[in-house]
């Protein structure tokens, strides 16, 4: 009799690991649907669109020299024909620089612990640096490997910057026409820097842009991050966050625009024509040093807590 029970323990015990292997192995097929559904999502908050293609073939065209620490490290120079130049990047868990360089090349650099994910094409024109989007899971867990460092050297101010970054961090030290630069799980960074307009977005980080020019539209967007926005000239800024705070100060231009869900507004010398804020769940401050600087409108809209204002302002209204 107890030969029968401990057999139909062992079985029973069997046919529950079974059961449990096949649920992982379920699980892990739908992981790529659960991504681009979740990135999907992003795309509806940022009107932005990520690509994360699981199915398309890929083939690395680098080749690599071994550092001291095991990481491969791709270094080249591409000539610059002078012309206008497009830079993209379409990452995955990579920090992602691009910054000023002399002469007449194009600089980059990759650091990586997998080389075979990356390749990089450039016509004359545009360059291209893409990574292999692949989904790493191990039986109890993701596989957490180091983040890939990717620096980009430009020597002209002649140039569009498309920058995508999965679990990453963007930083931007460049002078050029158009950027576009979103991260998720990572920050987006903008210092001594000049374009004609930027589009900057992130979920779960943040945005520091300090100590830059951009002469027609500033637009920040964040889910889960706040916004640090310091020394800053532009014709008109538009920024939204939820779940995050704003906190701007020494900006310079023709208008702000805001939105806000559950965050705090805070503005040191905010010198603007006009000022809108929309949604403000949070704490309003907005305190200028130079009195004799008349902000000609200041509207808010959903203010539901107190309130703190020291500027000259021509007109203000509550909605």
């Amino acid at each position: 009799m107890k030969k029968y029970l401990i057999y139909s323990i062992v079985l029973a015990v069997i046919l529950f690991v079974g059961s449990l292997i096949t649920l992982m192995i379920y699980e892990v097929t739908k992981l790529p649907d659960s991504l681009n559904r979740i990135i999907t999502e992003v795309e509806e908050f940022t009107n932005h669109e990520f690509q994360l293609d699981f199915n398309k073939k890929f083939t690395s065209n680098l080749t690599y020299e071994t550092g001291l620490d095991g990481q491969s490290i791709y270094e080249s120079q591409y000539f610059w024909q002078g012309i206008q130049l497009d830079i993209e990047a379409d990452l995955v868990n990579a920090d992602v620089t691009v910054q000023k360089t002399d002469g007449d090349h194009i600089e980059v650099a990759i650091e990586t612990k997998v080389p075979e994910r990356y390749r990089i094409d450039f016509d004359g024109r545009e360059l291209q640096i893409k990574e292999k989007k692949q989904v790493r899971f191990w039986l109890f867990g993701w596989n957490n490997y180091q983040k890939a460092q990717v620096v980009i050297k430009v020597p002209t101010e002649s140039v569009d910057v498309n920058l995508e970054t999965i679990n990453g961090d963007v930083m931007i030290e460049l002078s050029g026409i158009d950027l576009a630069a979103s991260t998720v799980n990572g920050d987006v960074t903008i210092s001594h820097s000049a374009f004609t307009q930027a589009n900057l977005s992130v979920v779960n980080g943040e945005i520091f842009v300090t100590d830059s020019n951009v002469s027609n539209v500033l637009c920040l967007q964040t889910v889960n991050g706040s916004l640090d926005v310091e020394r800053v000239k532009a014709d008109r800024f538009i920024a939204e966050t939820v779940k995050g705070d704003f906190l701007l100060s020494d900006i310079s231009g023709r208008g702000l625009s805001t939105s806000t869900v559950n965050g705090d507004f805070s503005g040191y010398n905010i010198y603007l024509s006009e000022i809108a804020v929309e949604k403000l769940n949070g704490s309003f401050k907005l305190v200028n040093e130079d009195s004799t600087y008349q902000i000609q409108s200041l509207k808010l809209s959903g203010l539901q807590k107190n309130h703190e204002i020291q500027a000259n302002i021509l007109n203000i209204s509550y909605n």
